[in-house]
């Protein structure tokens, strides 16, 4: 009997130290993401941007065109600390609806990784042959296709105060030539502010750090930026269908960024973005 009593309160503790490491790390990836993503005060109203680059106390933001207005409006950023800064504008695309900015600050913000430039597989990790084996891998090159959709709302009738928002989300597919470069699609209830914001889907952390897991956990997973968002489906005001679009980082957008990733310091490659996410995420497991 007592063998059974102490096998028991040893099951309760190991499941409430998972439980416990779970909800905590969960709370560590919504606190990383909001140092990733922005609120850009634009001209007519506020939109989201991410964090993709740094060098010095330069970084460097992805947003949706629309939010910025024109080239000759006047833009500002909020950082997390409350901390306003002036946004400058690098580059827009004719075709997307996507702009590159950059903004001068000292404050310790992350930078979310882009999925594009990480090769798949990612070498060291599970999704060298585990997943291929369980088919968990997507054609967005992702780990299956869970994702998060991440930004700021606007103030709303039950809502007074832009809200921070991280959206569970199912990437769906990759159109292509769609209008204004809105070539991904995933399920998701995005609202108003939130163009401009991170579409994240999950990679696998290094096998030596017991990366593999049979579902998505802040412990063995962290987040890539996939695409930014920018629209909700709508059928001519007869409501939404609960589609979202979102701009997938691919074609000249990636070669510009690949291209000047030096300058802006974006991680690009294994070793530059492995490095960034050890710091930021894949360091809460129990079992290192």
């Amino acid at each position: 009997m007592k063998l059974k009593k102490f096998s028991i309160i040893f099951i309760f503790l190991i499941f409430n130290l998972t439980k416990n490491q779970n909800t905590i790390l969960a709370s560590s990836f919504r606190t990383s993401l909001r140092k990733s993503i922005l609120i850009i005060k634009g001209p007519a109203s506020d939109g989201s941007a991410v964090v993709v680059g740094k060098n010095g106390n330069s970084y460097t933001v992805l947003t949706a065109k629309h939010v910025l207005g024109t080239k000759n409006d006047t833009h500002d950023i909020l950082l997390p600390s409350g901390q306003i800064h002036k946004l400058i504008i690098l580059k827009t695309f004719n075709k997307e609806d996507l702009a590159i900015a950059s903004f001068q600050t000292k404050e310790d913000l992350y930078i979310l990784p882009i999925n594009a430039l990480l090769p798949y597989p990612a070498p060291n990790t599970a999704e060298e042959n585990e997943y291929a084996q369980l088919e968990l891998k997507s054609e967005f090159n992702t780990i299956d296709y869970v994702a998060r959709v991440s930004g700021y709302s606007l103030p709303t009738n039950a809502v007074k105060t832009n809200l921070f928002r991280v959206i569970d989300a199912s990437l769906i597919a990759q159109a292509k030539n769609n209008k204004d470069g809105y070539d991904l699609l995933y399920q998701a209830s995005t609202v108003k502010g939130m163009s401009g914001g991170a579409v994240v889907g999950f990679r696998d952390c290094e096998d030596n750090q017991q990366g593999f897991t049979f579902t998505l956990s802040p412990i063995f997973n962290f987040p890539t930026l996939v695409g930014i968002h920018g629209r909700s489906e709508d059928y001519h005001g007869d409501g939404r269908s609960g589609i979202s679009l979102g701009i997938p980082i691919k074609g000249k957008i990636k070669n510009f960024l690949i291209n000047k990733k030096d300058e802006l310091g974006i991680p690009s490659g294994e070793l530059e973005i492995r490095s960034t996410v050890n710091k930021q995420y894949c360091k809460g497991s129990i079992f290192y």
